[in-house]
């Protein structure tokens, strides 16, 4: 048995070297083009920056550095992210099988909070660069939430594009993707931390569409994982229009998400527009349901998003307590 158990250890640790493998001058080049974009967008659709610096007259350029970095931030710092082919959890699960072969040319880009620069020099004697400075910088973060995640696609010609996180989306139809929902929603998840997306059942959709009139014939998916919420998590766009348009939802009674007390209710919706003017058309939306939403969220198919934080509160305790 322990000969079975270092053998599958071993594979393991061979794929994920595999998937961790980026060509250098590839992963310079998806570095660069991200913090410029990166920066891009940060100015850009920030609604505490006057107009005049977002969008300049004519003949003057923006200039991201110099409103967001401070002047020690120069060109010697690089931004310390990782960028990995993408891998996405759910095909663990044999749930993602519909899209096996789309993860081609994708890759992850992942930071933590802000952006914090690194500062090298070559080292001759190890002919490596070694790290000499680091400057971490918080640029706007309360207004740019979920910022950890992104995705960019890296067509056969080299164009690269980006889908997923605070950044600018590109296009749609540069993308080797389908415009269904679940596709798009499985792309645009990213940043989120979506997994195991799903169609909905015809039964479950007749249900939602009778207790949430304002999304009668719109489409409807659902992800069992993310970092929304501890359940399920409704997915819905206008039809056809996925690529455009994408809302998620879900209720909790969490009182660190409501601010409200445990049992009192509350539907969140996320909003996630492509083309914006500032960020906060991409917003997360609460509202305190009545007495009569709770019943009718009880006791119809919106039971199914509604999130059960306690059940995993208490089942991350005990990991906790055992460790």
């Amino acid at each position: 048995m322990k000969r079975i158990i270092i053998t599958i250890s071993l594979i393991c640790v061979f794929l994920t070297n595999m998937q961790g493998q980026v060509d250098r001058s590839l992963k310079f080049t998806i570095e660069q083009q991200f913090f410029s974009s990166w920066l891009y967008f940060r100015l850009t659709k920030n609604p505490m920056f006057s107009e005049e610096i977002r969008n300049p007259p004519r003949g003057e350029m923006r200039r991201p550095w110099q409103h967001l970095l401070p002047p020690e931030y120069t060109y010697d710092y690089q931004p310390d992210i990782k960028i990995l082919p993408w891998y996405d959890e759910s095909l663990n699960s044999g749930l993602g099988f519909e899209f096996f072969g789309y993860t081609d040319g994708l890759y992850i880009i992942e930071k933590g909070d802000g952006i914090t620069g690194v500062k090298s020099e070559f080292n001759v004697s190890i002919l490596e660069r070694i790290p000499v400075d680091t400057m971490h910088v918080n640029v706007y973060d309360s207004i740019f939430p979920f910022d950890n995640r992104f995705l960019v696609y890296v067509s056969n010609s080299g164009e690269i594009g980006f889908y997923s996180g605070n950044i600018g989306w590109d296009n749609w139809r540069n993308l080797n993707m389908s415009r269904g929902l679940v596709g798009v929603a499985y792309i645009r998840g990213v940043q989120f931390g979506l997994q195991r997306l799903r169609r909905m059942p015809d039964e479950w959709i007749t249900g939602v569409r009778e207790n949430l009139p304002q999304y009668d014939g719109w489409d409807f998916a659902f992800a069992d994982r993310s970092f929304l919420t501890y359940g399920r998590l409704l997915i819905t766009a206008p039809p056809n229009q996925a690529p455009d348009h994408l809302e998620f939802l879900f209720y909790s009674d969490h009182p660190q998400k409501t601010g409200d007390e445990e049992g009192v209710y509350y539907e969140f919706r996320y909003i996630l527009p492509t083309i914006i003017n500032d960020i906060s058309e991409r917003r997360l939306e609460k509202r305190k349901l009545t007495p009569e939403e709770v019943q009718k969220m009880r006791e119809t198919d919106l039971r199914y998003f509604v999130d059960p934080w306690q059940r995993w509160e208490v089942i991350i305790e005990i990991e906790e307590e055992m460790e």
